[in-house]
């Protein structure tokens, strides 16, 4: 069995605790070698992370990582949580031996519950890549993760933190010069990093898979779930039987552990993530590295109310009439919130996506690169 992960120095710690949990409930398995393409991973780290692998007899292959930003001759945005390390896995037909078929792709922020050979001996199809559906309905998803990539709601969207990954036909179909491609057309800015160009690039050519091995739902509301696999979803949470977790956001999650927050998603956070932290070699030392405090918002502006005649009106109505001026007062908040919902609704259906349509024609005109380029054209026999 060959699993892949990615990281920087940063999340070694993570991506060593999620091979940790990888190998004690994989212990059936013939044979598990760990690919780890990592950047700038202290020796520390590294000492650390082959303990682990030598106490389980398995092995972990260290690959340096790609200069993305090189290859794809552009600068490519980041944010606290998604780092370069997230486009190395899209280059990895370069890196990995050229003599392998398939590989099982696992973000470092996961917990790895039971065996993997499920997954693992799952049929491929004409699939490049097989991961969970993720729910990209509504609006606000719609037009931040989906429409901004040119995909549509009927294309399947899934979630790159696991990934059955076909290898053969990522070579085949050479997806690594037309990711380069798309990341062009973006000109580096791509809302879900690594996640929209697999999903843009490969449309067509992508499978799903149980949404156990990708559970991310104990730690998000169930109106993230896509509608095929709420049925699915709530009979692992009843049962408590995912194969892999996937703590989102996992710094703001130690972040909020680390500073006493009390709420079903931490409590599982830390009934999971910090037991398999106690069986590490990382087990007592400060997590103060990856805390990522979330900024609190600014208070707002202390508004002074100015006496004019209409609220001078309004006062007297409220004291001489009161159920009248409760009425009205009433009418006129479900009307504000009435023609506030339209317009919202409106922005989001009508004004947004026509404004996204012609962005991304200006795109395609100024970077020469038309979205058709970036994608398999037809199948190969």
């Amino acid at each position: 069995m060959n699993i892949l992960y990615t990281f920087d120095d940063l999340f070694a710690e993570v991506a060593g605790i999620s091979i940790l949990s990888l190998f004690e409930n994989n212990k059936d398995a013939d044979e598990i070698n760990v690919y780890a393409i990592c950047d700038d991973v202290s020796d520390v780290n590294k000492q650390r992370l082959i303990g682990i692998s030598e106490s389980y007899e398995r092995k972990i292959i260290f690959l340096d990582a790609p200069d993305v930003e090189k290859i794809a001759s552009t600068a490519i945005a980041t944010t606290e949580y998604w780092t370069l390390a997230a486009f190395y896995r899209l280059l990895i037909s370069s890196i990995l031996p050229t003599d392998m078929t398939k590989i099982i792709y696992i973000d470092s922020d996961t917990t790895v519950q039971s065996s993997l050979s499920g997954l693992w001996e799952m049929a491929r199809g004409g699939s490049v890549i097989s991961g969970v559906r993720t729910e990209h309905f509504s609006w606000p998803w719609y037009n931040t993760y989906v429409r901004r990539v040119f995909l549509k709601r009927k294309d399947i969207y899934i979630n790159s933190g696991v990934m059955l990954i076909n290898l053969a036909s990522w070579r085949l179909y050479d997806v690594e010069e037309k990711f380069i491609k798309f990341i062009r057309l973006m000109e580096g800015k791509i809302p879900a990093v690594d996640q929209d160009v697999l999903n843009s690039v490969l449309k067509g050519y992508i499978g799903t898979v149980d949404p156990a091995y990708n559970f991310y739902h104990m730690s998000i509301s169930e109106k993230d779930v896509h509608p095929k696999d709420k049925k699915r979803v709530r009979e692992i949470t009843q049962n408590n039987n995912p194969v892999i977790v996937h703590h989102l956001i996992i710094r703001r999650k130690i972040d909020k552990a680390e500073s006493g927050w009390d709420n079903p998603r931490i409590s599982y956070f830390r009934d999971d993530w910090y037991k398999w932290r106690e069986m590490s070699p990382w087990k007592g030392l400060p997590l103060d590295h990856l805390r990522a405090a979330s900024k609190k918002p600014a208070p707002p502006p202390i508004k002074i109310k100015r006496k004019t005649i209409r609220s001078s009106i309004l006062r007297f109505t409220e004291r001489k009439f009161k159920p009248a001026y409760n009425l009205l007062n009433n009418l006129g908040i479900c009307y504000a919130a009435f023609s506030r919902s339209m317009g919202k609704l409106f922005d989001e259906a009508v004004i947004e996506p026509a404004r996204i349509r012609k962005y991304n024609k200006h795109r395609q005109k100024v970077t020469g690169i038309n979205i058709k380029d970036c994608r398999i054209s037809k199948r190969r026999t």
